[in-house]
């Protein structure tokens, strides 16, 4: 009995040694396939030149396939001579003669208060209430949703009301608060 379990693990230790192999051997393809490695690692100098001199629309440049010194010239069998220039490639040029400039990013935010939460975005010093959601408890009364430059929502208990006056400081949607406990639905 003893020596069946010793064969059993040894046997358990082949499969476990060439299922860990056999995983790593993929795992190095797969790897060598996503990223191959004629891709030439670049140092940090490296990079911030080519991100300097590139625009966003800017294609990746292929790595060299071959050196310039050792490829000949396919019609006279002639070294071509090596470049001098740089392998990024300058910005392309507009052909139609405008520019769009980027259009502006709104900034959204979600702002809560004792009787509810709205998410408010602020776009060219305008505010707009996306959504709003009331408290447990409360319901939603009264609603300016915009776009303006303050907006105001009220949330309404049975006991209080929770006004949110919200606007954009520098950019960014903001709240001020006010609650009342004398005021609230006398249903």
């Amino acid at each position: 009995m003893r020596g069946t379990r010793g064969a059993v693990a040894a046997l358990w230790a082949l499969f476990a040694s060439v299922a860990i192999v056999s995983g790593w051997v993929v795992v190095q393809m797969v790897g060598n396939a996503v990223t191959p490695a004629s891709m030439p690692v670049l140092t940090s100098t490296e990079v911030s030149q080519r991100l300097a001199t590139s625009s966003p629309t800017d294609e990746p440049t292929p790595p060299p396939l071959a050196s310039p010194s050792t490829k000949q010239n396919k019609h006279d069998g002639t070294k071509p001579k090596p470049s001098t220039s740089s392998s990024v490639r300058p910005s392309p040029t507009p052909t139609t003669g405008t520019t769009s400039s980027p259009r502006p990013v709104a900034v959204v935010r979600t702002l809560a208060s004792k009787g509810g939460s709205v998410v408010a975005a602020c776009l060219s010093g305008q505010v707009t209430l996306r959504s709003w959601s009331p408290a447990v408890g409360y319901r939603v009364g009264d609603v300016d949703a915009g776009p303006d430059r303050e907006l105001e929502i009220q949330f309404v208990s049975r006991t209080a009301e929770v006004k949110m006056q919200v606007r954009c400081v520098s950019g960014v949607p903001s709240a001020r608060t006010e609650y009342d406990s004398e005021s609230g639905d006398d249903d």
